[in-house]
């Protein structure tokens, strides 16, 4: 089963097509996912680790999206993913 790990949408009420979304998700066999978009009416962005994720075992994970720059990276334990 995949995990929705956390989902954010920022924008403006009076402009909602200027929404910024983003998701991470975790998938059964330690891979994490995440998706993003700047705008409504942007493309999507995606990036996907290989599995990195350990059962039972607390781990960091931080995902940083530079739209501007088409860029996603994930980091685990303060460490850049590949």
């Amino acid at each position: 089963v995949t995990q929705d790990l956390i989902g954010i949408s920022v924008g403006d009420k009076s402009l909602p097509t200027t929404k910024s979304r983003a998701s991470i998700r975790v998938f059964p066999n330690g891979r994490l996912f995440a998706v993003a978009r700047a705008g409504d009416r942007e493309p999507e962005q995606n990036i996907m680790t290989k599995p990195v994720l350990q059962k039972n075992k607390w781990q960091h994970v931080l995902l940083t999206i530079d739209y501007a720059q088409d860029e996603m990276r994930f980091y685990l334990n303060g460490e850049q993913l590949p």
